[in-house]
């Protein structure tokens, strides 16, 4: 199945290099991370089509990952397109958006990224086993967390548009709804979905290969964690009194801590 692992890395190489060409073209380092999603809309629409060509047989835990991450995936791109045209959005590299003379060295951390968070998706596709009762119910458990991580993220994502839509809270902070629990509660709800990802790929892959997929979500958290997006946001308030007195009280990422 080694043929699954060079088509991701394949796919994943192109899809970033459009995403490049387009940044390029517009000098707008923003669309890197607009596009960024896509990578796992290909990959999964990709080796599903070559699952299905080279393989009898599909089950349901491959189609639920493959759907829910395109799913997921166009949500992105939408949310931050549609952002990035209303507000000035901070993106993972810089907080100038004109694009940065390092490209090669982006593009290989950009792309070694994306590869890292599909090693789940390339696992449930390459390495699937009978389905069973007990595997249904990790398929499950696992839905409900991912299902549950979406919903976090979409919420949070709505809760701080409609804030910046009001003009009268400009310079003010967000510290209700789902941001009175965590200061980022999107990134936590995003790590929330890859967490669920890895107890449906745990328990519907080849014991041989499945506890490979952890590499996902340990990426995604530490992801989220040191997010240079994070850190721009955090910096650009440093000086506001409102939001030092919420950051002390409120958990950076982990709710209720």
């Amino acid at each position: 199945m080694h043929i699954y692992w060079l088509v991701a890395l394949a796919i994943i190489g192109l899809i970033n290099g459009l995403n490049f060409f387009i940044a390029k073209t517009k000098n707008d380092v923003r669309w890197l991370d607009i596009l960024w999603p896509l990578n796992f809309l290909g990959v999964g629409i990709l080796l599903l089509i070559i699952h299905r060509l080279t393989m009898s047989q599909s089950f349901p835990a491959q189609h639920f990952v493959v759907i829910f991450l395109s799913i997921w995936a166009l949500r992105q791109v939408r949310y931050l397109f549609r952002r990035q045209k209303r507000f000035t959005l901070s993106t993972r590299h810089d907080q100038d958006n004109k694009m940065p003379s390092n490209l090669l060295s982006i593009y290989i951390k950009e792309t070694l990224l994306a590869y890292a968070l599909s090693i789940m998706l390339i696992i449930v596709l390459a390495y699937p086993i009978e389905t069973t009762f007990l595997r249904n119910i990790g398929l499950f458990i696992g839905s409900v967390i991912v299902v549950l991580g979406f919903l976090i993220e979409m919420v949070a994502d709505q809760q701080l548009r409609n804030f910046k839509y009001r003009l009268e809270m400009e310079g003010r902070v967000l510290k209700t709804g789902l941001f009175q629990y965590t200061r980022h509660p999107n990134y936590f709800g995003e790590t929330l979905m890859w967490i669920g990802l890895f107890v449906i790929v745990v328990t519907n892959s080849e014991p041989i290969i499945q506890f490979v997929s952890i590499i996902s979500p340990i990426v995604m958290i530490t992801y989220s964690l040191t997010s240079q997006r994070i850190y721009n946001n955090e910096n650009h308030l440093s000086n506001n009194e409102e939001y030092q007195a919420y950051k002390n009280k409120t958990n950076r990422f982990f709710p209720w801590i």
